[in-house]
């Protein structure tokens, strides 16, 4: 008798303990989505604040222009015969968020990064679109010798 009696009990125990097993499994898995969703909710703040500083950046560059200036800008971009094409920050709204994102950084002491990206961008690119492509360099460096060097380092490639 006192040997089914410790049976139920340990039955019992491990039903409980089954039981809690679940639970515990139930709230990992609420966690898991709740983290999700605040993720999400994180990332939707992260952009409204990135938006409103690029407006804040737009704003105060208006604002520093001349009347002359905005008057012509004003007439530009409200005119219907000019073609209004997107810009870099169309297609990388990320670099709104940081003010010296469009800094130029070919002329580096240590190591130029840039014949290896540009290496590595035509050796995944098949022979059609190699005819079909353009890859455009802006060397934005007041050393003229510099820049010509550059030129020529990537004319090479």
């Amino acid at each position: 008798m006192r040997r089914r009696h410790q049976g139920d009990v340990v039955d019992i125990y491990q039903r409980e303990f089954l039981a809690l097993r679940e639970r515990l499994q139930s709230a990992e898995q609420e966690n898991l989505q709740r983290s999700k969703e605040l993720n999400l909710v994180l990332d939707e703040i992260k952009r409204a604040i990135a938006e409103k500083q690029a407006l804040r950046d737009i704003n105060r560059t208006w604002a520093s222009l001349s009347e002359e200036s905005r008057l012509r800008l004003w007439n530009v971009s409200n005119s219907k015969n000019v073609l209004q094409l997107p810009s870099i920050f169309h297609h990388l709204p990320h670099l709104l968020a940081n003010e010296g994102s469009l800094q130029p950084a070919i002329h580096r002491e240590v190591h130029s990064y840039l014949t290896d990206t540009l290496t590595s961008l035509m050796s995944e690119l098949s022979a059609a679109e190699k005819d079909d492509c353009v890859i455009v360099v802006l060397i934005a460096e007041s050393d003229q010798q510099y820049a010509i060097s550059v030129a020529e380092n990537l004319k090479r490639l």
